[in-house]
């Protein structure tokens, strides 16, 4: 999403924000597991980077749009990584850095929350310009503009109050072999050095990421059976993040920008007897200096 600000497009300044969902958090993990830690292992055909899928996707999608990840049987190729959301929990002693409740703007295009705040360059200069004409001379060359521009306007962008929520997520190791294991759990552990917290980073979002202590492992290297011997870890991620609006259904626009009034006037239908309007002053100011004064009011 994109607003545009400026008085035209020559000089628009755009603004990209993309939304907070649950769709860009399960994303941001999802990417840091794939690209960040990048997770490689020793095979008969090599050093080569271990698949990592989502756990969500339908089976029948995966073999047909993954199939190197299925052998002839349908059955998934070991070394993998899966990653997948087990659900979310939103706690009211968790409110990160909004902790009051601000309330929606009372009119058509709400926001709550102010993001972004900068100088409307273009309407702050019309009127010191007009400003400028008025306490200057028309015998001057050049007019003064004032050491004080009191008349600002800015730009406010505006969005919905950010909700916080604990997202849970499982990662899941499988493979056929100690050393593979070895080579795929690693990372997890040394990764993020002597802590259990890295962040991660989306769209231009921030999220907290906590590495929880166990590593719980499933293996049936022990079992007398006749299946085959697999290793399993599992490790667990909770996610401090935020959700702004609610995606799809939301009615208000996501982002909002506003203006703030530079100046109040109070103007009347008709002039008083003997006084010339506002305009035609200025009109005939212009005009004594032999320039045009179109465009030129505030």
């Amino acid at each position: 999403m994109h607003n545009k600000t400026g008085d035209n497009l020559e000089n628009a300044h755009v603004i990209y924000l993309q939304p907070s969902n649950l769709a860009n958090v399960d994303a941001s993990i999802y990417e840091w597991v794939n690209n960040h830690l990048n997770i490689s292992v020793t095979t008969h055909e090599g050093f080569k980077k271990a698949p990592v899928i989502w756990a969500s996707a339908e089976r029948a999608f995966q073999i047909k749009n993954q199939k190197e990840l299925h052998d002839s049987d349908g059955a998934l190729v070991y070394p993998l990584v899966t990653v997948g959301r087990t659900g979310f929990v939103k706690d009211r002693t968790r409110k990160g850095v909004v902790y009051a409740p601000i309330p929606e703007n009372p009119d058509y295009r709400g926001g709550a929350f102010k993001i972004s705040r900068e100088l409307n360059q273009n309407k702050t200069a019309n009127f010191s310009n007009l400003d400028a004409w008025k306490t200057s001379s028309p015998r001057q060359i050049n007019f003064v503009l004032p050491k004080q521009r009191k008349k600002r306007v800015y730009n406010t962008i505006t969005v919905p109050i950010p909700v916080y929520i604990d997202v849970s997520y499982e990662i899941q190791l499988r493979s056929y072999y100690q050393q593979q294991m070895n080579e795929m759990v690693t990372p997890f552990i040394t990764n993020m050095g002597g802590l259990n917290y890295f962040p991660l980073r989306r769209n231009g979002h921030f999220y907290e990421a906590f590495v929880q202590n166990d590593f719980s492992t499933d293996n049936n290297v022990f079992s007398m059976g006749e299946e085959e011997r697999t290793f399993q870890t599992k490790i667990e991620i909770k996610v401090l993040a935020y959700l702004i609006g609610e995606d799809s259904n939301e009615a208000q626009p996501y982002d909002v920008v506003r203006e703030n009034p530079a100046e109040i006037r109070i103007t009347r239908e008709k002039p008083m007897v003997g006084e010339k309007p506002e305009s035609t002053f200025v009109t005939e100011k212009y005009r004594g200096l032999g320039q045009n004064p179109d465009g030129l009011k505030s």
